[in-house]
């Protein structure tokens, strides 16, 4: 039930159906689905306030989901698609459709990417590793800030670099783990990710047909309106919370004397 309420908030986007992607040469990025406790940090908003469906990103801002909690982002027209999952510290470092950066900290991501354009490129860093994608269904992990995986799943090729050494090219089904400082380790089989590639196929797949048939592209000035009331939103629920915090102290102070 949630899935399919959160899916069909994305219908709620106002404005008319777009045959043109932005014309700013940045990608438009939104929070397509939030499960349980996700915070989204803005230039203006360091302290963090709940993510919200709907919500255009802008290069900078970050995501981090608590424990339990997951967060997706779709952009190209909904047929790129990201999810964060539990526990995870994600940002969109750079929104360039020639530069496009994905920042994840810590935690785990899995990707299902549209084949990128002639000039463009997409980027995903973690603590020991950059994965450089082209178009593909995979996942990045960096449980701990020694170490990071990638894995393939069954269709594309990312280049995996270490801060030592050589790249190494995996193909569908492989996987590989570096250490900080250290080559990546050649492909093998997948193992880590043999769990997630049920998850690709069951779940995002899907995901994917859904936002592509539901997406309605914003032009570059509708996208800031939708996230400066978005934002709004989200304060408004941070100062109630903070209100009836404050409430339930008092009458509980009071109660006490």
């Amino acid at each position: 039930m949630l899935h399919a309420l959160l899916a069909a908030s994305l219908l709620a986007v106002p404005g008319p159906l777009l045959a043109q992607e932005p014309a700013e040469g940045l990608r438009d990025v939104r929070v397509t689905q939030v499960q349980g406790t996700v915070t989204l940090y803005t230039a203006d908003d360091p302290e963090g306030v709940p993510a919200e469906v709907d919500t255009p990103l802008e290069p900078g801002d970050r995501l981090v989901t608590g424990a339990g909690s997951t967060a997706e982002l779709a952009f190209d027209s909904g047929e790129s698609v990201v999810t964060i999952n539990e526990s995870s510290d994600f940002t969109l470092r750079d929104a360039r459709r020639s530069a496009t950066v994905l920042e994840l900290s810590s935690g785990g991501l899995l990707a299902k990417i549209k084949k990128l354009l002639e000039g463009e490129t997409l980027q995903v860093q973690a603590p020991a590793a950059v994965a450089a994608v082209r178009g593909t269904e995979f996942g990045v992990e960096a449980p701990a800030g020694e170490q990071t995986h990638v894995g393939v799943f069954d269709e594309g090729r990312v280049e995996v670099t270490g801060q030592a050494g050589p790249p190494q090219f995996l193909e569908p089904n492989q996987e590989t783990s570096v250490v900080k400082g250290a080559p990546a380790q050649p492909p093998r089989g997948l193992q880590r990710f043999a769990r997630r590639r049920e998850f690709m196929r069951k779940v995002m797949r899907a995901r994917v047909a859904r936002l592509r048939g539901r997406w309605r592209a914003l032009p570059p000035q509708q996208r800031r309106e939708l996230r400066r009331k978005a934002l709004a939103r989200m304060r408004r629920r941070i100062r109630r919370r903070r209100q009836d915090r404050r409430g339930r102290w008092r009458e509980q102070r009071q109660e006490r004397r």
